[in-house]
């Protein structure tokens, strides 16, 4: 996992300091400039200056990183998670979750704007 983070930090670092929009389902949830970024137990912290304050969001760690069309795509969708496994999937998609994440099987992307 430390391998895999490291390399989503190196990802990150092209970020920082410009203005960046957070997208998620093509609705931005969060934008502006991009001053640091840390990692909790199981997550990204980005602190952010807005254009009236400094903010910052947390963002759970991905299943799968990638760059595509220069954005960095953050994916939480369940073929990565079970590595596109049929029989583990259609497990997960039975389970009844109350109020599951915004992020749960969806790509959140972080664009350079």
């Amino acid at each position: 996992m430390n391998i895999f983070i490291d390399e989503i930090d190196e990802y990150l670092k092209q970020f920082l300091q410009c203005d960046v929009e957070f997208c998620l389902n093509k609705k931005t949830i969060k934008s502006g400039k991009l001053l640091l970024f840390e990692h909790g137990y199981f997550n990204y912290v980005f602190f952010i200056q807005t254009k009236s304050k400094k903010t910052s969001i947390k963002i759970p760690f991905p299943f799968d990183c990638y760059l595509l069309e220069n954005d960095l795509n953050f994916d939480y969708t369940l073929d990565k998670f079970t590595s596109k496994i049929p029989e583990i999937e259609e497990t997960l998609k039975k389970i009844k979750i109350d109020t599951p994440s915004k992020f749960f099987d969806n790509v959140l992307k972080i664009k350079c704007v």
